[in-house]
């Protein structure tokens, strides 16, 4: 359906942006087609918001706007939950929220994202 990478297997990246969210500090890439949110496990479902609004502001240009906020939340509420239940906790820390999204992705994060964020905090 969808693939996890570990950190190792994803694409370099340079890491070299950064936003504050509740007093903490946190790294970002982004590309004109990804997102990728370092430590995104520890950003709560209510700030998910915040940090698209953040995101969106000093990077207009990325395609992953295209996405709706939901659509985003709920691929991100995947990770978030699989890292709580320790699930592939070395794939799940960071979110990589990507433009365009294959149909499977769409059904399995729109399915699944539904479901997890009833769950997570």
């Amino acid at each position: 359906m969808f693939r996890l990478f570990t950190r190792d297997e994803a694409k370099p990246r340079k890491i070299d942006q950064s936003f504050e969210l509740n007093g903490r500090k946190y790294k970002y890439s982004i590309a004109t087609d990804n997102v990728h949110i370092v430590d995104s496990c520890t950003i709560s479902k209510r700030d998910f918001g915040k940090v698209f609004k953040l995101l969106r502001e000093k990077h207009p240009d990325c395609q992953v706007w295209q996405r709706s906020d939901g659509s985003l939340s709920r691929e991100w509420a995947v990770h978030n939950a699989c890292y709580d239940w320790n699930i592939r906790r070395s794939q799940t820390a960071d979110v990589d929220l990507n433009y365009p999204q294959s149909f499977w992705e769409k059904l399995g994060y729109g399915v699944i994202g539904s479901i997890a964020l009833i769950f997570i905090r």
